[in-house]
């Protein structure tokens, strides 16, 4: 029996002492993540979706994520033991059906001199499987991997901005926006195509607001009539959008209401409508009007572009 133990002791030794240990490589903590998640899910027969690591709690990738992600990806699907989905599959699945998803995400965390990366396969609110690994941030520095957006100053402060003084949503107006690759932790790189969809389960007003990784703001869709005819369903908004320059987190705002928006102050530029209002008081009003609806709702998406 103290043989037994001491096996225990051992292993459990060799595990924590794996789990803490310093890696100096990029390949490395993300095999370590792929070997111990498909122990973890031996006996998953279910597919598993990968989303990109973020940075923090935050919805904000970076360049780091993107490669680190496709590193655990790849090892996973090499290593061929469990099976892992399409990132686009069941986009437009309900969130009933959504709840039954294998889903693994990440985030990782500054610690100083290293990155502290958690990595995760949840079904809905409960995690199947963990993984904690420490990576130096040499090899970061070495192939210029930044692990925060490149307007990341920026980013935070809008943020800010979308969080002060929220409007509770009405109980039942539903509205959702997705892209052509979801909504979790989205990545865009360079001459990416972006679409995107909108849905309300109900007769109302829309207006979509895209704020740039420069900080400007376009007008997408304004005062558009949500009719019987297309609700419940997902609408696509013309607009095609190709990836470029600036890279960073960007946001895209739906609203909806039940009577048409007020005007906003815009500037027409290269067949897009550029709002020119200051982007905290033009929140703010917008929420100060929403109140006065007697229905309304804001929903927002967060995506990052990246360089190849």
């Amino acid at each position: 029996m103290i043989k037994n133990i001491f096996l225990i002791l051992f292993f459990l030794n060799s595990f924590i002492g794996r789990s803490q240990q310093l890696l100096q490589k990029i390949d490395d903590a993300a095999a370590i993540i792929a070997q111990d998640l498909e122990a973890s899910l031996a006996g998953v027969k279910e597919p598993v979706r990968i989303t990109n690591f973020t940075f923090e709690d935050k919805k904000m990738c970076s360049v780091f994520s993107n490669y680190f992600t496709l590193a655990v990806e790849a090892k996973l699907i090499n290593d061929k033991l469990i099976s892992i989905s399409s990132r686009t599959q069941n986009i437009m699945l309900d969130d009933s059906k959504k709840a039954e998803e294998y889903i693994l995400k990440g985030t990782y965390q500054d610690t100083g001199k290293s990155l502290k990366i958690v990595a995760k396969v949840c079904k809905g609110n409960n995690t199947i499987a963990m993984e904690t690994v420490w990576l130096s941030k040499t090899e970061l520095e070495k192939q210029s991997l930044s692990y925060k957006p490149d307007n990341f100053t920026l980013a935070l402060a809008n943020e800010n901005i979308f969080l002060k003084e929220e409007v509770m949503p009405s109980p039942d107006l539903k509205i959702d926006i997705i892209t052509n690759k979801g909504n979790d932790n989205l990545i865009f790189e360079k001459d990416d195509i972006l679409n995107l969809f909108v849905k309300t389960n109900k007769e109302c007003y829309i207006r979509v607001i895209y704020y740039l990784a420069d900080g400007q703001k376009v007008l997408l869709i304004d005062n558009m009539k949500i009719t019987s005819e297309i609700i419940n369903k997902y609408y696509q908004i013309p607009e095609i959008f190709q990836c470029s320059a600036p890279f960073g987190v960007e946001t895209l705002q739906l609203l909806a209401q039940s009577e048409p928006f007020n005007k906003l102050q815009t500037q027409s530029r290269s067949g897009k409508l550029f709002i020119i209002e200051d982007t905290g008081e033009m929140v703010q009003n917008l929420r100060k009007e929403m109140k006065k609806q007697t229905e309304s709702a804001e929903q927002r998406l967060s995506l990052t572009k990246v360089g190849k």
